[in-house]
């Protein structure tokens, strides 16, 4: 149920009745590796990104090498990358294009405690003027980003201003909890 309602959202599947409406760009499900793990080299994958999203190749290029360090994997294919070094690029990547509202849907706490402060900050930054959908299992970036919580529950939905006490409700499930929990929050922004 929860993919299928970030599938909705990002317009990766079509309602079977009603409508969805919204009003503005809508990022891919971002944390989901599925989209960035191709037998494409880093170099292909970022200039096919820049040519869907309207970005000029050269400057996409320069913002990931200089934001991600990835420089000694660009030349590979993607599938041959970590889950972390993939984890990193299309992290990287979501910075770029003018979302409106940004769906993400997965990790977005990385291992690296500096790219993940980097990450967040700019993250922060990029979408504190449009909506943040989330979908994860990161209890920490759930704190960070959410004001209200949306509970899908047999069928139905709730929703609540009281993000704590919908995580103490509906806990992470532990076989997918978060890896990356820093030890102080204060260290994260």
């Amino acid at each position: 149920a929860r993919i299928g309602l970030v599938d909705l959202f990002c317009g990766l599947r079509q309602l079977q009745a009603g409508r969805l409406v919204h009003h503005g760009r809508v990022s891919w499900p971002i944390g989901r590796l599925a989209h960035f793990r191709s037998a494409l080299d880093g170099f292909a994958t970022i200039e096919f990104f820049a040519d869907v999203y309207g970005l000029d190749r050269q400057q996409t290029l320069d913002f990931v090498r200089g934001f991600c360090d990835l420089d000694a994997l660009l030349p590979r294919r993607l599938n041959t990358w970590s889950g972390q070094a993939g984890l990193r690029l299309t992290l990287g990547l979501a910075l770029l294009p003018k979302f409106d509202i940004f769906i993400v849907d997965g990790s977005i706490l990385h291992s690296d405690p500096a790219f993940q402060r980097r990450w967040i900050e700019a993250f922060h930054e990029r979408s504190r003027r449009g909506t943040v959908i989330m979908s994860t299992t990161q209890t920490r970036a759930i704190r960070m980003f959410c004001d209200y919580a949306l509970i899908a529950d047999h069928g139905r939905l709730f929703i609540t201003e009281d993000v704590s006490e919908a995580l103490d409700l509906y806990p992470p499930h532990a076989a997918t909890a978060e890896v990356v929990e820093p030890d102080d929050g204060d260290d994260l922004v």
